[in-house]
């Protein structure tokens, strides 16, 4: 009497028994299968009717909206394996067999990140109510439905994102409940997932810029082991020193991969590993060394590991969006008359950033116009001899750009009058709510080209200044 199987892993193994190559049970390596069956929960209800199909095609589809990996092992059996189980590991990989870590990138289909995530459930697998007879027409109807989609939105990713999309799953679940479950796994391994390696010391090396690497780890179903293979490639990327180092002959014992300690006069002692050697043409050996540290490969699981549930969700930079500068400060001048006026601003702290675009707009234009849409520096100087407001924005690499950031003409001051007290002058008036200080210029005559700028610069009315003599021609502005 047949057994029935209806689980991922159980019907998997079942179509690759029965069909196509028709593996035996010497085939599959037994321990993977185990977990599998454990970590692939979900019943799979999978009829195609007539369609015409291959297993492989029956074998994709299964594995598709699980996300599963079949793959031979190195002893040739064949293994399935649930990369999004957070259960134990299943293997340790010991840093003395870590060579070196290679980053990859995210494959197309994840980049930029989907905000949703669909896997299809009862897609052409309704039973019949008669398997003797002829099928009905309500039955042939549900034979050739595509299926519903159960979703899993990710209100985290929309708003790192600037373009919103869906990534779908063919899958082959029965009930909405678990195809909506194994959604949910997808959605949460994207927002928090792998990119969990995040050194708040190196962020401040930095200068406060956090600076993201996406990683792909295709053949690791270890979120432990993940974690400690970014941690090496991290560490290993803060230590970049190489140097080419012609030795004597006494280098002939050395072998490429060996340690050493490289001391010179402009570099403090630092460990190296020999990373090239080859005999110079004047009889030495020439080495190549990179710089290498115990740390890159330290790991204490209790301070370094974190639960996937545990890790913070981590914002990476999206290159459609750029901030604007923090401030700017333009210098003011100390004549009445002047030619320019100088400006400076806080530089926008991107590796998206290309350059910043200037615009300025003297008191007597309506319209701002154009200095230069592409500085690379963070100061400039603006030919003009009136009060001037100005504003600029950063420039992505992608073309996008930030808000404005505007430096506007202060007001004037208003009621301002200057009343003759014993020993001086006492300036009285009130100052518009942008302005900081005051510049005071005084002259003999109503001439004001004539004026000269008090040292002292009031930052609130009334305001008496120090020696001001009085006199007929004496004029304050």
């Amino acid at each position: 009497m047949p057994i029935y199987v209806n689980s991922i892993a159980g019907t998997l193994r079942r179509m690759l028994e029965s069909l196509g190559l028709a593996y035996d049970a010497a085939d599959f390596d037994t321990t993977a299968w185990a977990f599998a069956e454990a970590d692939l929960p979900g019943i799979v209800a999978f009829h195609q009717c007539a369609i015409a199909t291959t297993t492989l095609s029956a074998a994709e589809d299964i594995l598709a909206g699980s996300g599963a990996i079949l793959a031979a092992g190195r002893g040739g059996k064949l293994r399935l394996a649930d990369p999004l189980a957070t259960d134990a590991p299943q293997f340790d990989l010991p840093a003395a067999c870590v060579l070196s870590c290679e980053p990859l990138p995210l494959p197309a289909s994840l980049r930029p990140l989907p905000r949703a995530i669909a896997v299809r459930w009862r897609r052409n697998h309704a039973p019949l109510s008669n398997m003797a007879g002829s099928v009905a027409a309500a039955d042939r109807q549900r034979l050739s439905q595509e299926g519903s989609f159960a979703r899993a939105e990710s209100s985290l990713i929309t708003s790192r994102v600037a373009q919103q999309r869906e990534i779908s799953f063919p899958a082959a679940y029965w009930t909405e409940a678990e195809a909506l479950a194994r959604a949910e796994k997808w959605r949460a391994l994207l927002e928090a997932g792998p990119r969990m390696v995040l050194a708040a010391n190196y962020v401040a090396e930095d200068g406060g810029e956090a600076i993201y690497r996406s990683m792909e780890f295709p053949l690791t179903t270890s979120v432990a082991t993940v974690q400690r293979i970014m941690k090496a490639e991290l560490e290993r990327n803060r230590r970049q020193r190489e140097v080419a180092f012609p030795a004597n002959l006494s280098a002939l014992r050395l072998r490429p991969w060996d340690s050493v300690t490289l001391a010179l006069d402009r570099l403090g002692p630092f460990p190296a590993r020999v990373t090239g050697w080859r005999l110079a043409p004047d009889g030495g050996v020439d080495l190549t060394l990179a710089e290498e540290d115990p740390a890159i490969w330290d790991w204490d699981p209790a301070v370094d590991e974190r639960a996937t549930g545990d890790s913070p969700s981590v914002v990476l930079p999206n290159p459609g969006v750029i901030a604007a500068p923090a401030t700017i400060s333009v210098e003011t001048p100390s004549g009445i008359a002047f030619t320019a006026l100088s400006l400076s601003w806080a530089a926008v702290g991107s590796a998206y950033l290309s350059g910043y675009e200037l615009e300025f707009r003297p008191a007597s234009v309506a319209a701002w116009q154009g200095y230069g849409g592409a500085l690379s520096a963070t100061a400039a100087s603006i030919a003009t001899s009136e009060p001037t407001a100005f504003r600029l924005r950063a420039v992505a690499r992608s073309g996008a750009v930030s808000g404005w950031q505007e430096a506007a003409i202060p007001g004037g001051v208003t009621a301002l009058a200057a009343l003759g007290i014993a020993g001086g002058v006492r300036l009285s008036g009130i100052l518009p709510p942008e302005v900081v200080r005051l510049q005071v210029f005084e002259a003999s005559s109503a001439d004001l080209s004539q004026a000269v700028k008090l040292a002292s610069e009031p930052t609130a009315l009334p305001w008496c200044p120090a020696s001001a003599p009085m006199g007929p021609n004496w004029r304050f502005e």
